[in-house]
This record gives C-alpha cells, sequence and structure tokens, in this order.
C-alpha cells in the first residue's frame, strides 16, 4: 500500500504534516506496520 509507506516514511521522518482526521490514519496504518 503507497498509504502504508508514505506514512511509515513520515513516522520515521517525525514531521508533524497531519490534520486531526490524517492523524487518526496515522495512527492506524502505524498498527497495521508494526502488525
Amino acid at each position: 500500500m503507497i498509504t502504508l509507506k508514505y506514512v511509515k516514511l513520515n513516522h520515521r521522518a517525525k514531521e508533524p504534516t497531519y490534520g486531526s482526521e490524517e492523524a487518526a490514519c496515522f495512527d492506524f496504518y502505524a498498527g497495521e506496520a508494526r502488525l
């Protein structure tokens, strides 16, 4: 998934460029990535 990679890369960069809804999706995809 492109979104998964995108979020994972941004998670490493630690760049706070997310909105409320995007932040929620970010956490969700982050959990999926770890699993």
